[in-house]
C-alpha cells in the first residue's frame, strides 16, 4: 500500500522494508534516512581534502538511488558512523548488496578504504561465492575471477581488488 500525504506534509499509511534488518516499517517516524557511507567515514576516506561544497553535495546526493537509504531508525543508530569492518546489517541476505553498494559509493565519490575495511569487504565477497572465508584473495585471482583484478592506477588507496565489481555475481573470463 502506498503512503498518503496528510496535512502538514505528514506521510500516513504505506509500508517500507528496511534493508539493513529486513523489518517492515509502517510508521514513517520510525525510519531514518541513512548516508550509506556515513559522513564521518567520508571525511576519514577523502584522498584529497574536499571543499565544503563537495561535502554538501555528498550529504544531499539524490543523483544516485543508493547514497541515501531509508532504513529503520534502530538499524541506522546501530550502524552510526561504522564501516563494514565494524558493522554489518543484521539481515545476512543483504550483505553482498551492502558490500557492492558500499564499494560503488566509494568509487563514485573517489574515496579510499583502509585495510580493515578492504579485508571485511573481500571477506563478504568470498563468503558469498564460496560459503566460507578463504585466507587470501590471491586464490580467487588465480581462479580467474575478474572482479578481483587490481588496477593500482585507479585505486591505489585500498579498493583496487574490487575495481570491477558490477554486481554480486562473478564475471567469468
Amino acid at each position: 500500500m502506498a503512503p498518503q500525504v496528510a496535512a502538514g506534509c505528514k506521510l500516513t499509511g504505506g509500508s517500507w522494508r528496511s534493508a539493513y534488518d529486513d523489518v517492515v516499517v509502517t510508521d514513517a517516524g520510525r525510519l531514518d534516512v541513512d548516508h550509506f557511507v556515513p559522513l564521518a567515514e567520508v571525511c576519514d576516506s577523502e584522498q584529497v581534502p574536499w571543499s565544503a561544497a563537495r561535502r554538501e553535495a555528498y550529504a544531499n546526493d539524490q543523483a544516485s538511488p543508493v547514497t541515501l537509504i531509508a532504513v529503520s531508525a534502530a538499524s541506522n543508530r546501530s550502524k552510526a558512523d561504522k564501516d563494514p569492518a565494524q558493522w554489518l546489517p543484521s539481515d545476512g541476505s543483504y550483505h553482498c548488496t551492502y558490500a557492492a553498494t558500499w564499494v560503488g559509493t566509494k568509487l563514485r565519490w573517489d574515496l579510499a578504504a583502509d585495510e580493515n575495511e578492504r579485508q571485511a569487504l573481500l571477506g563478504l565477497v568470498l563468503q558469498r561465492f564460496f560459503g566460507w572465508l578463504l585466507g587470501s584473495y590471491d586464490v580467487v585471482v588465480d581462479m580467474g575471477w575478474e572482479w578481483v583484478r587490481a588496477d593500482a592506477r585507479v585505486w591505489s588507496a585500498g579498493l583496487s581488488e574490487l575495481r570491477d565489481w558490477r554486481s554480486c555475481s562473478p564475471i567469468t573470463p
